[in-house]
Order: C-alpha cells, then structure tokens, then sequence
C-alpha cells in the first residue's frame, strides 16, 4: 500500500453497508480527499497511471526485480521498500554490484543524470527519488516469494 491510502472501510455484512453517492470530483479535489487523479486520456496522465500502479505492486509484498537503462548500458536491481519523503516517494533498491563499486546508478556512472544516495552500505542498499526512477525504468518482475523456494 503507497503511504497516504484512504481506502474505505468496508461493512462485514450486506445489512451493515449503506447506498453511496460518489462526491462529485471538485468537492473531493476541494476538500483534499484524495490526491490528484488524471482527468483525461493524455499522454501525461496514461504515465502517471502507469507510474502509480508500478509503486503499488512494489509495495505488495512481492519480490521485485528492476531492470533499468541510462539508454547505453543495462542494469538490474532489487526493489526493497518505498518511503515518502517530502512530496517524493523514495525507492530503497539493492545492488549486487560489490561494495567499493558503489552502485550504477550513481552520479557520474550512468549518462541519465541518476543520483543514487547510499542508504545502508553493509547491504548495498541505495535511493532514488521516483522521479530519477521512472527515468530508468525499463521492467519490473514482480514474484511471490514462494517463487524462490526450492
């Protein structure tokens, strides 16, 4: 779940729910209910959908491999957990790179301008803000664990 989820309660039986009327999409906008949602069918908004429902299957539980392109090298890293920070969702990733490689993609290492931060070096773990992210982003795999079970 994204931090920041209103999902409704739902009533444990039929008699216990109610008849609902959706507010109209300028009340809810106006009485800051939900964060913006794409309005129309641009090119914008399809990546915005799109972006939104990546993070969201990230942050199910399921193990995710990332494979990631600057447009010249390919790389593939491992999803961990998702924070807010500020008006950013930060993606923690691993790296199997070795330690004093650092990662690929951090300053000066890959030619899309990604900054990596270290975020816990024993584990070679990094973040990234979702912005530099999805910039990078070339497909997401996403596993059940039983999936690596032998």
């Amino acid at each position: 779940m994204i931090p920041g989820d209103l999902s409704p309660e739902w009533p444990a039986t039929v008699e216990e729910g109610e008849v609902f009327e959706p507010n109209p999409p300028e009340v809810v906008a106006e009485a800051g209910l939900h964060p913006p949602q794409p309005v129309d069918d641009s090119e914008d908004d399809r990546l915005y959908v799109a972006q939104i429902m990546t993070l969201t299957q990230m942050t199910e539980g399921k193990v995710c491999l990332i494979g990631v392109s600057d447009g010249y090298t390919d790389h593939a890293i491992g999803f961990r957990r998702l924070y807010a920070e500020g008006r950013q969702y930060m993606i923690v990733y691993g790296d199997s790179w070795p330690i004093e490689w650092g990662t690929f993609l951090q300053e000066r290492k890959n030619a899309a301008g990604v900054r990596a931060r270290p975020y816990n070096v024993e584990k070679r773990e990094w973040v990234i803000t979702h912005d530099e992210f999805f910039r990078v982003l070339v497909h997401a795999v996403a596993l059940p664990p039983q999936a690596f079970e032998s």
